[in-house]
């Protein structure tokens, strides 16, 4: 349990009883302990009544202990009063509607604790930014001050997604965007305590956007106030978008390698056919090599002219060792044909050039 600030008693005379005043602070959500020291109260008859501004919280009376409506299963007493003589009670799951004055009366009508609880929202409690994987159920947290005997058709909430309305709930009666026929609020007990929270169903990326949340505490309120949190951010994921990219990379990075690894497939192609056409048995890694090589687009040029080295030297004739093929001269890929292609044509306008001259009689 935690208390938050310093408790102040201040102790005074009243109708012959003492009156304990203190004031207590606690953060929303949490457990909080009202103080009331019970000491130099007899015990035989012990009768207590917790109440909130007339409003029923717990009530001890012939050993019997009775919560109120509105904080059922939430209320006890710090400690047995009776072997204690400590009245003090607990309060949990603190809502922004339990912030009021508490008092304590001894016989049900003599006062002899007074506690101001005061309830504190911090921003930090909740992440302004909700993410999702689609296909889950996922809950906006909005809370409010309302006051809790407040009639149920007097409840005003509204719920907007980038600044439109997609919920509202009036004179009991709740109204959802055609769009948004998976949303829904809590219990109706909840909502009397302010728990404003939004709940939607098999959330998909259509859902996600900015949502704000907004009520009115009385039917003087002109405008309806903004929620706790006052906006939250939704985004969602798509549910098979992590593993697409986790596909996509291992596609991209098989597709590279075997890129990377048809530059030596040509050669490799050639002997494998030709220990085929030989009638020799391929070897076992032959059937691999050309379907590398048929997959890969970067490489048939390779690939025709291995397959041509090849188809010529299964059918020329045997050689002696150390001999040459003068063919092989030919598919030779250290031949600089480029550069003897360029001396050729050079040699050729020369020779055209000559040949003018020497008919003009110029030379």
């Amino acid at each position: 349990m935690n208390i938050l600030g310093t408790t102040l008693v201040f102790i005074a005379s009243l109708t012959g009883f003492f009156l304990q005043t203190s004031e207590v602070q606690v953060i929303l959500g949490e457990s909080v302990i009202l103080p009331c020291n019970g000491s130099g109260f007899p015990v035989e008859e012990l009768q207590l009544h917790w109440e909130a501004m007339g409003k029923d919280v717990i009530s001890l009376s012939e050993g019997v202990i009775t919560g109120g409506s509105a904080f059922e299963g939430r209320v006890n007493f710090f400690k047995d009063p009776a072997e204690s003589k400590d009245f003090s009670l607990v309060l949990s799951d603190v809502m922004p509607n339990d912030g009021d004055v508490y008092e304590c009366l001894w016989e049900g009508k003599k006062p002899i604790c007074s506690v101001l609880l005061h309830v504190l929202m911090d921003p930090k409690l909740f992440d302004a930014h909700v993410e999702a994987v689609e296909g889950e159920d996922i809950t906006l947290e909005c809370f409010g001050n309302i006051p809790k005997y407040k009639p149920w058709e007097e409840i005003y909430i509204q719920w907007l997604k980038d600044n439109k309305e997609i919920l509202r709930l009036s004179s009991g009666k709740m109204d959802v965007s055609i769009d948004y026929s998976i949303i829904a609020l809590p219990p109706r007990h909840d909502i009397c305590r302010g728990v404003f929270s939004l709940t939607i169903r098999s959330v998909s990326v259509f859902d996600q956007g900015d949502y704000q949340c907004r009520y009115k505490s009385s039917d003087y309120d002109p405008l309806p106030r903004r929620g706790f949190p006052e906006r939250l951010m939704l985004t969602v994921w798509a549910a098979s978008s992590g593993m697409t990219d986790l596909m996509d990379s291992v596609s991209s990075a098989s597709v590279t390698s075997h890129t990377h690894t048809s530059t030596s497939v040509p050669t490799w192609t050639a002997v494998a056919s030709s220990q085929t056409e030989a009638g020799r048995t391929a070897p076992a890694h032959a059937y691999a090599a050309s379907a590398q090589t048929e997959m890969n687009s970067s490489v048939p040029t390779d690939t025709y002219a291995a397959s041509t080295q090849t188809e010529v030297s299964s059918t020329a004739p045997e050689r002696a060792e150390g001999q040459r093929d003068p063919l092989e001269f030919l598919s030779d890929e250290k031949t600089p044909w480029i550069r003897i292609g360029l001396i050729s044509g050079v040699l050729l306008v020369t020779a055209v050039v000559l040949g003018l001259l020497l008919v003009s009689g110029r030379i």
